[in-house]
């Protein structure tokens, strides 16, 4: 299975021949679509994650791509698209891929700051995007991607979930809103962090297995 790592919170997992993209957002500028795509897994409504003309664009390629995602999400797709909601305690499987859902909702940035659901996902039992949450699967995860950026986060709540789930690879998401020297910083830092619970800290320029 490879994993390829795009801008912000976007990334690409592809095994036998097909692929899934998760949170193609409008701070992702890299998404090279494949014509391989048998599924799109959007967290949340926020603009960063869910992009509809981009996933306009990955469908047109795709035709008979379904995208997963919470309620509030898959009632803004139109006919055209194969929408499939989702919640925390489902699993789907489609494709090469086994997806099961945890979380509920978006960590709020303010305590009056409205409750916006958020899906987290495990991708074939070895990787964990949790989104904009702290959520924890509560089983064995090789795989962490894990915000280190954000107006609802601090860095010590990325450590506390970093050091909750103990993988084997950390790989930094959700950092579009940093400049260079900010993720410079964070891949400075990060690793001494990861490597107190030996994990491997990784922003894969590639494709990397996992």
């Amino acid at each position: 299975m490879k994993l390829t790592k795009l801008e912000h919170a976007c990334f690409m997992i592809e095994k036998d021949g097909s692929s899934l993209i998760v949170d193609p957002g409008d701070l992702t500028t890299n998404l090279d679509i494949p014509n391989n795509v048998v599924a799109i897994i959007v967290t949340h409504e926020h603009h960063d994650h869910f992009d509809l003309p981009t996933i306009r664009k990955i469908v047109a390629q795709n035709p008979h791509a379904t995208i997963f995602a919470p309620a509030e999400v898959t009632a803004q797709l139109d006919t055209s698209l194969l929408g499939h909601a989702v919640a925390p305690g489902d699993i789907v499987d489609i494709g090469t891929f086994h997806l099961e859902f945890f979380g509920g909702e978006h960590q709020k940035p303010f305590t009056d700051s409205p409750v916006v659901m958020n899906v987290a996902v495990l991708i074939n039992d070895t990787v964990y995007h949790a989104s904009d949450s702290f959520v924890s699967p509560k089983k064995p995860v090789d795989v962490l991607v894990f915000p280190v950026s954000g107006s609802w986060m601090s860095a010590q709540m990325a450590r506390d979930f970093l050091f909750s789930i103990k993988p084997k690879i950390a790989i930094p998401s959700h950092d579009a809103i940093l400049s260079e020297r900010g993720k410079a910083q964070c891949d400075k830092y990060w690793p001494i962090h990861a490597a107190k619970v030996n994990a491997e800290y990784l922003r894969p320029n590639e494709a990397i297995e996992v």
